[in-house]
């Protein structure tokens, strides 16, 4: 019986622990939620994107996200009417994503303090 007492302890410590390590805080949830405006905000620059949502999904919608887990995004390419958008218009959008992407990233990193 001490045994069982014993094991039931150690797990119960061990689980403690890692949840400690892997549980996100407020302040986790704030970086993902400026990283998704971020993000809705770059999608809003690029002219073929402009209006396009940006949703989060996945563990951190159901509240489920570990501290270092990623973010799982969607951008929905709307073509503002129900025909398909094609391929090559799809390739050209997300083209002028990433290099937006790349130029705002370069921006936040210029203006992060000298460490």
């Amino acid at each position: 019986m001490a045994e069982h007492i014993y094991t039931y302890d150690l797990l119960k410590t061990c689980t403690k622990d890692i949840l400690s390590v892997i549980k996100p805080v407020e302040d986790d949830r704030n970086k993902r939620l400026r990283a998704i405006q971020e993000l809705t905000d770059t999608v809003n620059s690029v002219g073929a994107l402009r209006g396009s949502p940006v949703k989060p999904f996945g563990s951190f919608v159901s509240n489920l996200y570990a501290k270092s887990g990623d973010l799982d995004v969607s951008v929905d390419l709307r073509s503002g009417s129900d025909l398909p958008i094609s391929k090559k218009k799809k390739q050209n959008a997300l083209r002028e994503l990433m290099r937006a992407l790349q130029i705002r990233g370069k921006l936040l990193v210029d203006l992060l303090p000298n460490r």
